[in-house]
């Protein structure tokens, strides 16, 4: 239970960092995150894969971004949950292939 607080801390405080300082933060975390996830999920799944992880990675954020698009913009928010389900898909599977 340690090593996945230790990984939820480290993954909260770089998941704020990115989402301050970089204009696609959610995305860039969701699909970092998932990628990230394929490749340690069967060598560090605590610390690393439920604790890193899991507070790295923001479903919540991403969907108050979709309803903020779906009431400006619906195309555009289509196309933002399409990207970046698709893209979290292919990089958590990249993650998998490649993992030692």
């Amino acid at each position: 239970m340690l090593s996945v607080a230790i990984g939820a801390f480290f993954g909260a405080i770089t998941r704020f960092w990115i989402s301050e300082h970089l204009t696609k933060g959610t995305w860039l975390v969701n699909s970092s995150g998932s990628f990230l996830l394929g490749v340690v999920i069967t060598t560090s799944p605590n610390l690393l894969a439920i604790g890193f992880c899991g507070s790295f990675t923001t479903f919540s954020t991403f969907s108050v971004e979709v309803i903020t698009l779906w009431q400006q913009n619906k195309k555009q928010a289509l196309c933002y949950v399409a990207f970046t389900t698709i893209l979290s898909i292919i990089a958590c599977l990249v993650g998998l292939l490649i993992k030692p």
